[in-house]
């Protein structure tokens, strides 16, 4: 008699990483940060509160679950940073492709 086994990577149990940001969902346009906690890694990545979060590690988000369920992904396989595109309230007054800019954020 055999029997089959799924052969699965192991999943490293790790805290649930933080970035040190609270915002709003955008409704599909990106995470609105509304604030940004002092010396977080967001803080050190250099978010400031109006910036909206629209993709981290290649993926789109619109969410906060969205966020941390990709951040718990990566650090279940050892990542401890990533990329993430942010429309950048600052620079609203230039092109539009002049106002995405990335930012690896280390957590």
């Amino acid at each position: 008699r055999q029997t089959h086994q799924t052969l699965r990577p192991p999943v490293r149990n790790v805290e649930q990483p933080r970035l040190g940001l609270n915002g709003i969902n955008s409704q599909g346009n990106g995470y609105q940060i509304t604030s940004v906690s002092p010396n977080s890694p967001a803080a050190r990545a250099g978010l400031e509160v109006g910036d909206k979060v629209v993709e981290l590690a290649g993926k789109r988000v619109n969410a906060a679950h969205e966020i941390s369920a990709i951040l718990l992904e990566l650090a279940q396989n050892g990542h401890s940073s990533a990329e993430m595109n942010v429309d950048n309230v600052r620079a609203r007054s230039q092109s539009p492709s002049e106002r995405f800019v990335r930012v690896n954020v280390s957590f």
